[in-house]
């Protein structure tokens, strides 16, 4: 069972298990303040990269979690940070994933992108 979930739908573990690279983003710093802290924008990302990955899972992403849209809002999250605990987010806006085409009915280079992860 998957760990990872979006508005209590687990991402399927074909999705999960078989990535070939997920990058959490901390908040990108903007700049120091006037004592020489760090001021952060608001909001984590994360990148999720497969080299190849199976019709059913691209559709899993496109028709069953974004309905077609080219991005979807969830109040509701629970994914991997950077130091591979999960993390429950009160607010994400969930990318379509982009590719570099098909090969043999597999989609090649998978970028599916999740931005604007709040607590």
């Amino acid at each position: 069972m998957s760990l990872q979930s979006l508005n209590s739908i687990s991402l399927p573990d074909t999705l999960e298990n078989h990535g070939e690279g997920y990058r959490f983003f901390p908040p990108e710093i903007l700049h120091d303040n006037g004592e020489g802290d760090p001021v952060q924008a608001p909001y984590w990302s994360a990148t999720w990269k497969f080299d190849f990955l199976e019709p059913a899972d691209y559709d899993w992403i496109t028709v069953t979690l974004l309905g077609g849209a080219s991005s979807a809002h969830f109040t509701e999250a629970s994914l991997y940070d950077d130091n591979r605990d999960i993390v429950p987010y009160a607010s994400v806006i969930v990318r379509r994933p982009t590719h570099d085409g098909l090969v043999n009915g597999w989609y090649r280079g998978v970028v599916w992108q999740i931005d604007q992860l709040m607590i």
